[in-house]
């Protein structure tokens, strides 16, 4: 299975650069460099995996200053992209 079909099993979505202008406005950031997928994007409580082209790392977004509980099912979504991008 497809990272992408995993993220969305887990509720997240991937957002591209009209998604995240649309949603966010003023506040978007898009770097054609990161993949970014988030949960619930048009509220600002929201779980982000931002993967990073350059620098070959990931990070989790935070909601409410708490960071995101990374499950097996995430962890393993999070390795499959990871594989896909040729970083393992």
């Amino acid at each position: 299975m497809k990272a992408k079909e995993m993220f969305e099993e887990l509720g997240y979505m991937l957002m591209t650069q009209e998604m995240q202008e649309l949603t966010w406005g003023d506040y978007s950031y898009y770097d054609e460099k990161e993949i970014y997928y988030s949960q619930n994007p048009q509220d600002w409580d929201f779980d982000g995996i931002c993967f990073s082209l350059n620098e070959k790392t990931f990070y989790a977004e935070i909601r409410y200053n708490y960071p995101i509980r990374i499950d097996l099912k995430l962890y393993k979504a999070i390795t499959q992209k990871m594989k896909e991008l040729g970083w393992l």
